[in-house]
């Protein structure tokens, strides 16, 4: 199932957690380059909106965590490189 259906179905940001972030990031993309390139009824448009700031704050939770796993192993391998 595409995040769009998903979406479609009052999909959060809980929801996009099994999906991976390069995959949530291609359908981002696709997703502004969409409205960037289509006209659309508000009401789509305003939906797209909003399905666009749900993964945005998706992949922010992802980054963070990924970034706190980073932190942590080299915590544990003392920093050096």
């Amino acid at each position: 199932m595409t995040t769009e259906k998903k979406a479609d179905e009052g999909m959060g940001t809980e929801e996009y957690k099994e999906i991976p972030a390069d995959v949530l990031l291609e359908e981002l993309t696709a997703l502004v380059e969409d409205l960037e390139q289509q006209e659309h009824p508000l009401e789509e448009t305003f939906r797209r909106y909003q399905r666009g700031l749900t993964m945005v704050q998706a992949l922010n939770e992802k980054v963070d965590r990924i970034e706190k796993q980073m932190q942590i192993l080299e915590a544990g391998s003392g920093g050096e490189e």
